[in-house]
C-alpha cells in the first residue's frame, strides 16, 4: 500500500496553526525528519506561476512555504532554498510581491532562481521529447520538497503534485513545449510523468487550504477547500486529490499516462489514506475548468516571452 495523508486546516491566519497542520499531515510518514537529515541542502519547490494575491488560491501560500521551511530547518537542514521558474518574471520578484521574504527570515530560508540547466537523456518514455531540461538547483539539492497547489486547470484538467514539478524546467521553454505535443493532453501528461519521476522529489506537500476552482491555474476563483495532503508518491497524491475534488480517473490525462507508463500508484485500492476519508475531503462544491487547447497561440507565446524578459529586468 502507498501512503497518502491529509490534515484539515481552514485558513492561513495563524502561522502556528498552519505549521501544526503540516506536522499532522507528515506524522503518518514519520514527520519531517523522515525526509530531511542533519546537514542536508533542501529545496522547496512551490507554485509561483506568477505574482498574485495568494488568497486567490493560484500560488502556494507564503505562510505554508515559510512554515515548511521552518520544519526543514528544525529537522537539521543546513540550507533551505525556495525556488521556481515562474511563467512571468522571476522567483525573487514573485516571492517579494507575496510577502514571502520577510517570513523566511526566521528559518534563514532564501529564494533562488533556476539558472543552471541540466539535460536529462535516456530512460524517458513520453514518446515526444528525447531530452528534458531541468533545474540544476533542483537536481543538486539533497532533498527536493514539492510544495504544490491544488487547482483546476484549463489545459490539464487539474494540477497538483505532478504538474507543479514542471516548474523545474527553467525559463520559457515550458511554454514552447506546450506547442510541441500536437495539442495532446495525454502526450503532455506523459512528459509531465517523465519529468516528475526523473526529478525524484522525496516529499510532496499540497497546499489546498485555499484551492483554485474554475479557470485555473491563474484565472479561477478561490475555493476554501481546507486540506493539506502529503505523500512520497506524486501519482498517489494526485489520485487522492483528483478523486476528492470529483474528477474520475479517465478525466485526468497525466494519471492515465502514469498508469500506462507504470509510474507510481494510481489505483485507489492500493493507496492507504491516513487522517481523513475521501468523503470527508469532498468540498461542498467544486467548479471544473472549461478546457482550452494545450498548445499556445504563437502570437500569445511571443507576447508572453517579451513580458517575461521585461519582468526579469525589473528584478
Amino acid at each position: 500500500m502507498t501512503l497518502v495523508s491529509a490534515a484539515r486546516q481552514l485558513n492561513y491566519d495563524n502561522a502556528t496553526d498552519v505549521r501544526m497542520a503540516i506536522e499532522r499531515a507528515l506524522e503518518p510518514h514519520g514527520g519531517m525528519s523522515a525526509f530531511v537529515k542533519d546537514g542536508q541542502r533542501v529545496l522547496l519547490k512551490p507554485n509561483f506561476v506568477r505574482a498574485m494575491d495568494p488568497e486567490r488560491g493560484g500560488v502556494t501560500h507564503p505562510v505554508f512555504i515559510a512554515e515548511t521551511a521552518r520544519l526543514a530547518r528544525e529537522a537539521g537542514a543546513k540550507d533551505v532554498m525556495v525556488g521556481d521558474s515562474p511563467a512571468f518574471g522571476s522567483a525573487g520578484n514573485v516571492a517579494k510581491k507575496m510577502g514571502l521574504l520577510d517570513l523566511l527570515r526566521d528559518s534563514d530560508g532564501r529564494v533562488v532562481e533556476f539558472r543552471d540547466i541540466r539535460h536529462v537523456r535516456g530512460g524517458l518514455e513520453n514518446g515526444r521529447f528525447s531530452a528534458l531540461s531541468q533545474s540544476g538547483e533542483a537536481v543538486d539539492a539533497d532533498v527536493l520538497i514539492n510544495l504544490a497547489k491544488a487547482k483546476a486547470h484549463c489545459q490539464m484538467v487539474v494540477t497538483c503534485a505532478t504538474k507543479n514539478l514542471y516548474g523545474c524546467i527553467p525559463g520559457r521553454k515550458k511554454a514552447l513545449m506546450h506547442c510541441l505535443v500536437k495539442n495532446s493532453r495525454y502526450l503532455f501528461g506523459r512528459m509531465l510523468i517523465d519529468n516528475a519521476r526523473t526529478l525524484g522529489a522525496q516529499l510532496h506537500l499540497v497546499d489546498g487550504i485555499v484551492a483554485m476552482e474554475g479557470m485555473g491555474p491563474t484565472n479561477g476563483t478561490p475555493n476554501r477547500w481546507g486540506w493539506i495532503v502529503a505523500g512520497s508518491d506524486f501519482c498517489a497524491v494526485d489520485r487522492v486529490i483528483a478523486e476528492a475534488l470529483g474528477y474520475s480517473f479517465d478525466e485526468v490525462p497525466h494519471l492515465k499516462a502514469a498508469r500506462d507508463m507504470k509510474a507510481g500508484t494510481t489505483e485507489l485500492e492500493k493507496i492507504e489514506l491516513a487522517g481523513a476519508t475521501l468523503d470527508e475531503m469532498c468540498p461542498e462544491s467544486w467548479l471544473k475548468a472549461d478546457l482550452l487547447p494545450v498548445t499556445f497561440n504563437p502570437i500569445r507565446l511571443g507576447i508572453g516571452y517579451i513580458k517575461h524578459l521585461r519582468q526579469w529586468k525589473t528584478t
